[in-house]
Parts: structure tokens; C-alpha cells; sequence
């Protein structure tokens, strides 16, 4: 599931529309505002049953939605860093929290950056499952969906069937995972 929290920060269209678009690829989206309580109660029946993880860059209210729907906690919460435009890592260890009978919400530290560096290039893009049905019509088994000839994943976005920001978002991380597999390897 993927909540896009401080949705009161950006008009109500563009909220709409970003969560529209990773819906559209079958992931359960919920926008959310502490301010305005909105998504509070489909937050908290998502939850239920469940074991769910609070993760995401520093600064973008995951303690403050625990509050929000079990404002029993009353967890720590932050300002942004004038200095750096930022979280301030409030959060500092994982809490496991039982927010209901049988549903528990683990808050987590912020980051500020992700690795993948874990990934081998060609394995990025079986992480966008929108370009799942064209993973395997590529004329080059050894794709990466860059420059490549014959790639379905280029026709697919010129085509309209993929986002081009989601199409420049993958090149984006593939050029950062490329970077990090040839320094593990000089």
C-alpha cells in the first residue's frame, strides 16, 4: 500500500492524480493529512488484522499519522530543518505498535536516501509492475530498456501504455544502480 501523506499541501487534483496513477498499476493508495484527518479512517481498516511498516524519507509525517489514527501514543514528532529542507530524524529505533486488537504499525527512522545497489541492472525492471506484460517482448533479452532497439518498454511509453514519468523515474534509479554495480566491480 502506498500513502501519499500531507495531501492538504497540494491541490486536490494532483493529489488525485499521482494516487490515480500507481492505483492504475494495482497498488492500494490512500492519501492522507494529519491536518485535516483526511484518510484517517481508511488508514486505520487497512490496518486491521494486519502488521504494516511506516517507511520513508525523514520529514514526512509517519510518527504524526501514527498519532493520527492512535493518537493514544502520542509519538514524538518534527519540523522540517530550515537549514536543509528536511526531516530532522525524530524518530530514532523501530517501535512495533499494537494500534488495535490484532493490528500492529511499526514506526520506523526516516532516510534520506535508498540504495539499490544490491541490484544487478537488468533486474530493476521487474520492480515497476507496470511494464510487467512488456518485460519479455523486447528483441534483446539483455535490455535495459534504455537505448536499446526493438525494447517494448520504449514503444510501450511512446505509445501511451506507460507513464513517461514513471519511464524517467526507472532510468533515473537505473543509472544510479549502474553506477553502483561498476564501482563494485573496479
Amino acid at each position: 500500500m502506498i500513502v501519499f501523506n500531507k495531501a492538504d499541501l497540494v491541490e486536490k487534483s494532483t493529489a488525485a492524480k499521482q494516487a490515480n496513477t500507481y492505483r492504475n498499476y494495482g497498488y492500494k493508495v490512500i492519501c492522507t493529512s494529519v491536518v485535516t484527518h483526511l484518510g484517517k479512517r481508511s488508514l486505520q481498516k487497512a490496518l486491521i488484522g494486519k502488521i504494516g511498516v511506516l517507511a520513508g524519507p525523514s520529514g514526512v509525517g509517519k510518527s504524526a499519522l501514527v498519532n493520527m489514527i492512535a493518537p493514544g501514543f502520542n509519538l514524538q514528532t518534527g519540523d522540517l530543518s530550515e537549514k536543509i529542507g528536511r526531516g530532522k530524524h525524530t524518530t530514532r529505533e523501530v517501535q512495533l505498535l499494537q494500534i488495535k486488537p490484532k493490528s500492529f504499525l511499526a514506526d520506523t527512522p526516516g532516510f534520506s536516501q535508498i540504495s539499490l545497489d544490491f541490484l544487478k541492472p537488468p533486474e530493476l525492471a521487474g520492480g515497476f509492475p507496470d511494464f510487467g506484460i512488456y518485460l519479455n517482448s523486447c528483441k534483446f533479452k539483455t535490455c535495459l530498456h534504455q537505448s536499446e532497439p526493438g525494447c517494448s518498454i520504449k514503444t510501450a511509453v511512446s505509445e501511451g501504455q506507460i507513464s513517461l514519468k514513471r519511464y524517467q523515474s526507472y532510468l533515473n534509479l537505473l543509472s544510479e544502480v549502474k553506477e553502483a554495480w561498476e564501482n563494485r566491480y573496479r
